[in-house]
């Protein structure tokens, strides 16, 4: 579980107001959502 994190906090860092919210963003953040609940919240 704590090789996870840093993929997430990268996910994190990675979010800006003008950028391109694609299908696979959404998922990514969908999948660490089913792993680390609240991170859906944290994103949006």
């Amino acid at each position: 579980m704590n090789e996870a994190a840093p993929c997430r906090e990268t996910l994190l860092q990675s979010i800006h107001p003008k950028m391109h919210l694609t299908k696979a963003f959404f998922l990514r953040v969908y999948g660490y959502e089913v792993s680390t609940s609240g991170l859906a919240v944290i994103s949006f």
